[in-house]
């Protein structure tokens, strides 16, 4: 099934975002959205978190928030068939 995969680099971004992600959708939080990580509850929809912004930001995701390298986040851009980057 085709999703929108939405790439969220702030906290704005995700409050803007919100509205607009389904229950196929799928979330990376990047840059200094890797905050939410810990504070995301568990929702219908995949949320990812990338793994060297966590590192850089010495953070541990919640345990429903997958952490990705730059190899998964490529495979999820080619495997959506839209991409909405929130900043």
């Amino acid at each position: 099934m085709k999703y929108t995969l939405h790439l969220i680099f702030s906290l704005e971004a995700w409050n803007q975002a919100r509205p607009f992600i389904t229950d196929n959708d799928k979330v990376i939080l990047l840059q200094d959205a890797c905050y939410l990580s810990q504070s995301i509850p568990p929702q219908e929809f995949n949320v990812f978190a990338r793994e060297k912004d966590m590192q850089a930001r010495n953070l541990e995701p919640s345990p429903h928030i997958k952490t990705i390298n730059d190899e998964s986040w490529v495979l999820l851009t080619e495997q959506s068939q839209n991409t909405m980057s929130w900043k």
